[in-house]
């Protein structure tokens, strides 16, 4: 797959320039490890669009015990996540670590997805997200108490084929106009995958958050062969609805639009706002040169 010489990477900023170094932590922790894939995202909300965050994935499966049980203190995981990281992340059938610009933070994840031969945590969960600030000793806590990750998503497989899931999406379109964007890109998106592929059965995943409003389906979409730019027409009326015609640059949609689609997320995310976030196909390319930029920047 061909990439764009140029990432529009936010780096022009000090938190851009922590983006990278986040990154770079991860990149340093996993230097040798058989890594099983990376991926980049655009997550868009009502007037607002991402496109800062890189993640990338490995088995711990023949990794030495000590280098994944060292993994949160590596990345400065706040103690509570860190203990429950570590209770399942040997048997963990995959680990997947990312980089993230917030809106206000840059943000580190740790993602256990579980071994569906072993038993799980919680019943029907197939994933578990460890998320948190990259600012050193966030998120703050009272005085004396350890600190604590500051969202846990939870990630369940649901039993539906894809005509159930366009019914469940009109569905709760239907009671909930804010997310009804949202979940019509996602319909747009599927309904493109199997017009490609009739015979398409996508892994589709029910997302919650702890303490939070979170509500929100992941659809698979790596085996349909669609890129971003197959989804132009449904962003065109997304982009318009949400007042982000202007945010969508052509550098953005330039670097996007190529890339292989291997996941579309939407509903509501943990403060009750519509979103939806494309996951794209990324490569160590795409996080070196963002290392070297923020490298740049840094001298500046």
């Amino acid at each position: 797959m061909s990439h764009p010489g140029i990432w529009p990477w936010a780096l022009g900023t000090t938190q851009g320039r922590e983006f990278a170094r986040a990154l770079g932590l991860i990149v340093r922790h996993t230097q040798g490890l058989p890594l099983s894939g990376w991926e980049t995202s655009l997550r868009l909300s009502p007037g607002q669009i991402r496109p800062n965050r890189l993640l990338l994935g490995f088995s711990p499966h023949g990794v030495a015990d000590q280098r994944v049980l060292g993994l949160p203190q590596f990345l400065g995981m706040p103690q509570a996540g860190a203990l429950a990281f570590a209770r399942h992340g040997l048997s963990a059938r995959s680990i997947l670590l990312a980089a993230e610009m917030g809106k206000d933070d840059i943000e580190l994840k740790a993602y256990l997805q579980f071994d569906p031969a072993l038993p799980p945590p919680e019943r029907g969960l197939v994933m578990r997200g460890y998320k948190w600030s990259a600012a050193p000793g966030a998120p703050a806590a009272a005085a004396g108490t350890p600190s604590r990750v500051s969202r846990v998503s939870d990630y369940r497989r649901l039993d539906h084929g894809p005509l159930e899931l366009l019914a469940l999406l009109r569905a709760h379109a239907a009671v909930c106009a804010p997310v009804r964007p949202a979940y019509a890109l996602a319909e747009h998106a599927l309904n493109r995958a199997l017009a490609c592929h009739p015979g398409l059965y996508p892994d589709i995943w029910k997302v919650s958050e702890q303490d939070s409003q979170r509500a929100s389906y992941c659809i698979r979409l790596y085996e349909s062969g669609l890129c971003l730019a197959d989804l132009a027409s449904g962003l065109q009326t997304l982009t318009k609805g949400w007042s982000l015609q202007d945010r969508l640059t052509p550098d953005v949609w330039k670097s996007m639009g190529p890339r292989p689609l291997g996941w579309i997320a939407a509903g509501l995310d943990g403060q009750g706002d519509p979103f939806v976030t494309l996951y794209c196909e990324a490569s160590r390319s795409d996080a070196w040169q963002l290392m070297t930029l923020g490298e740049m920047y840094e001298q500046k």
